[in-house]
C-alpha cells in the first residue's frame, strides 16, 4: 500500500480492509503467519500477485508469474488472473513463455515475431491463421490440435471407436506406441463399458479380447 502511505507508513482502516479484501480473494488467509522464506515458489507468486493487487491499479505488469512452477500452480495462477481481469475490470498484461496457458487463459495476445512488429488478435485465430507456427517454428508440435507429433514407426494400422477423454487418451498411447490410426483398419478397438467400468475390445484375426487398461491392449497388439 506504499503509494497511499505518508512518511509515517501507518495503515489505515481502509488499507486494512483493502488488505483483506485481496487476500481472500486470493486465497492465501493461511500463509498470513509466515515469513517469506517460508513460502514455496508457488505460495510467494501467490503473495506477489497480492502485493500487485493491493495497490488498486487499473494495469498490472507481470513477467512470467508462472516461471518455475508446477502445472498445478501454474494453472492456479493464471486462472486467477483470469477471474480478476474480469470481475475487476484490470487489465492485466502478462509476459510469458507459457504457450499452452496463454492460448488458453488470455484475451488477446501479442506475439513479437523476427521481423520486429507486433502480432495481435485473439488466441484462436492467431492459431489458425498460422501466426504461432510462422513465429515459433514449432519442432514435431501441433498447435491446431496441442498434440506432439508421433511417428508411426510399426507397420500395424487400428480402427479406433468411442468417445470422450478416453478415446482421446487411448488414441495418444496407440498413436505415441508407434501405431496408425486407420479408419479401415483389420484390428477395431473399441471402448465397451461393462458392469459400468471401463474396457476395451480388441477385435483381431477374428477374436475378440477384452483389456481392463491401455497398458493390456498395448500388449495384446
Amino acid at each position: 500500500r506504499y503509494p497511499y502511505l505518508d512518511w509515517t507508513i501507518k495503515l489505515s482502516a481502509d488499507d486494512k480492509l483493502k488488505i483483506n479484501e485481496v487476500v481472500s480473494l486470493v486465497g492465501i488467509q493461511s500463509l498470513m503467519s509466515k515469513r517469506i522464506d517460508e513460502l514455496s515458489d508457488g505460495q510467494l507468486q501467490l503473495v506477489m500477485i497480492a502485493r500487485a493487487l493491493v495497490q488498486d491499479c487499473d494495469i498490472i505488469l507481470l513477467d512470467e508469474p508462472t516461471a518455475h512452477l508446477d502445472l498445478n500452480n501454474r494453472v492456479e495462477i493464471m486462472n486467477l488472473l483470469r477471474s480478476i481481469a474480469h470481475q475487476q475490470n484490470k487489465a492485466i498484461v502478462v509476459a510469458t513463455h507459457e504457450l499452452d496457458l496463454a492460448l488458453q487463459t488470455a484475451d488477446r495476445i501479442w506475439l513479437a515475431s523476427n521481423k520486429q512488429n507486433i502480432i495481435t488478435g485473439m488466441p484462436e485465430d492467431l492459431v489458425l491463421n498460422g501466426s504461432f507456427d510462422e513465429i515459433f517454428q514449432f519442432k514435431g508440435f501441433d498447435l491446431k490440435t496441442g498434440k506432439i507429433q508421433h511417428i508411426a514407426y510399426r507397420d500395424i494400422h487400428v480402427t479406433l471407436l468411442g468417445n470422450g477423454p478416453e478415446l482421446l487418451w487411448t488414441r495418444n498411447a496407440l498413436e505415441r506406441n508407434g501405431y496408425t490410426i486407420d479408419s479401415n483398419a483389420d484390428i477395431i478397438i473399441t471402448l465397451i463399458y461393462v458392469d459400468n467400468n471401463l474396457r476395451w475390445s480388441v477385435r483381431m484375426n477374428d477374436h475378440e479380447f477384452i483389456c481392463d487398461s491401455i497398458r493390456a491392449v498395448i500388449d495384446r497388439l
